[in-house]
């Protein structure tokens, strides 16, 4: 199970990073802002742990698409699911923090899980190293779902 940083890696790296980026710029203002008036859990993380881990994940989560990017044609329904998962996953900022909706950012960020587990559970079938890649953004994505279920309860 060997990785190489091929070129399709490197720039799902750079667009995953750069996307996420514009997505934090674009919602700044509201994390600093309304999202600190919302009553939160006990286990709720600082806010400075954030842009670390979605880093270090985005790394991951751009690897990922290199590697499943340079094999779509032999598998396009998992390279069509990775898409959609990552459709979820950017939409959830805006909904949450730009709309303000905690009710459609838990219905978001759940479809994002459940796609995200059969992207994960296919993968270790057919790209054992996409799906090892995978799994601390769904643990990742786990936690941040019992947390959004946490603000829409409490709020």
């Amino acid at each position: 199970m060997r990785l190489s940083l091929s070129s399709p890696c490197l720039i799902g790296i750079i667009l995953c990073l750069l996307v996420s980026g514009l997505t934090g710029w674009l919602s700044a203002e509201h994390v600093s802002g309304w999202y600190q008036t919302l009553h939160q859990p006990d286990f709720n993380p600082p806010s400075w742990v954030f842009a670390p881990v979605w880093t270090v994940l985005y790394v991951m989560i751009g690897i990922t698409a290199g590697l499943l990017w340079s094999d779509r044609k032999k598998f396009p329904l998992l390279f069509s699911l990775f898409i959609l998962q990552l459709m979820f996953n950017f939409s959830w900022s805006f909904i949450f923090f730009i709309e303000e909706n905690i009710s459609w950012a838990l219905i978001d960020i759940l479809a994002l899980w459940l796609c995200l587990l059969v992207v994960v559970l296919r993968a270790f079938y057919i790209k054992k190293v996409a799906a090892w890649l995978l799994l601390p953004y769904l643990f990742w994505t786990s936690f941040a779902a019992i947390l959004n279920f946490y603000l829409w309860q409490l709020n």
